[in-house]
């Protein structure tokens, strides 16, 4: 059997539950990576945004899945509430 024929049509998309938790993870990186470098004052700030992030993540993929819509068809119609959530 082909291994080319088992590979399913669809492309990996990413979706909004995607973007937040890479954005996440980037952000508390920069903070592990820069904690020694920052002043005082801006201690945990990238660490902060990053958990809002993955907060966000999470909360739109429960949104999603509750609502049971499919990302493909509703990507980026409601990105201003995502960023909402996000900032909230």
């Amino acid at each position: 059997m082909n291994l080319l024929a088992q590979i399913p049509p669809q492309f990996f998309a990413i979706t909004p539950p995607w973007f937040w938790a890479i954005a996440g993870v980037i952000l508390c990186i920069i903070e592990f990576l820069l904690a020694q470098k920052l002043k005082k004052s801006y201690k945990f700030i990238a660490l902060l945004i990053g958990i809002s992030c993955f907060i966000s993540a999470i909360t739109d993929w429960q949104m999603a899945e509750a609502l049971g819509f499919d990302w493909r068809y509703v990507m980026y119609e409601e990105f201003n509430v995502q960023v909402m959530y996000w900032m909230g």
